[in-house]
């Protein structure tokens, strides 16, 4: 799909047609279109809200990306305060006494610019990263990242499940809807019962493949 089909889907919640509305190009210039209509402006507006919610409900394995750290990529070595955590009985030192652990250290990294969310760190599930500002700290040198990526690559031959781009294309529509039908509770309702649809097929879908685990009695607020 192309981001333009999100928008019809979102808008023909509300019964608009994006194609009837949407100004077609003048002349011999594919550029050259009048001024957008207000409820594209709408989608232009919120898409990206639309979009990072739903790539943050879930650890989508279809948004995986992985980036492999190397010495180029070192901001920082710092010595490590975590010490005694990963030592916390090391053999006693006859002169430091039984606490004594080595000196550890830790590797700050600046994270993906397109990172949602830092998955597996070497293989490791929710291995302890800390995080301040866009710099990741590590306790492994050169790590191997595993993220989610927080955006969709419409220009790549990458393979969405369609299903992932209903989901967008009806939090979109829960975006603008105070902007076009403010008053209509009952479309809310229906669209707000269309995502979590969709939201409950995927995520069981991927659960299936990767066997994640569901949080029990998730839903969203809408």
């Amino acid at each position: 799909m192309k981001k333009e089909d999100v928008y019809r889907i979102a808008l023909i919640c509300f019964n608009v047609d994006y194609d009837r509305i949407m100004p077609k190009a003048e002349g011999d210039d594919p550029s050259a279109t009048a001024e957008k209509p207000n409820e594209v402006l709408l989608c232009d507006r919120f898409y990206r809200a639309a979009e990072l919610f739903c790539v943050k409900a879930y650890d989508w394995s279809f948004m995986y990306k992985v980036k492999e750290y190397t010495d180029d990529d070192l901001v920082k070595e710092l010595s490590s305060p975590d010490a005694l955590d990963r030592y916390p009985m090391h053999v006693p030192d006859p002169v430091l006494g039984p606490l004594y652990a080595p000196p550890v250290y830790d590797f700050a990294y600046k994270e993906p610019s397109d990172m949602a969310k830092p998955l597996f760190v070497n293989g490791r599930y929710n291995s302890k990263i800390k995080r301040i500002g866009n710099i990741l700290i590590f306790g492994d040198r050169n790590p191997r990242l595993t993220y989610i990526s927080d955006a969709i690559d419409y220009n790549t031959d990458e393979a969405y499940p369609d299903d992932f781009f209903y989901m967008i294309a009806y939090r979109l529509a829960i975006e603008i809807q105070p902007n076009i039908q403010p008053d209509n509770n009952t479309v809310l309702a229906a669209i707000s019962q269309k995502f979590q649809t969709v939201f409950q097929a995927l995520r069981q879908a991927e659960m299936e493949t990767t066997r994640q685990e569901i949080p029990p009695a998730y839903t969203f607020v809408v």
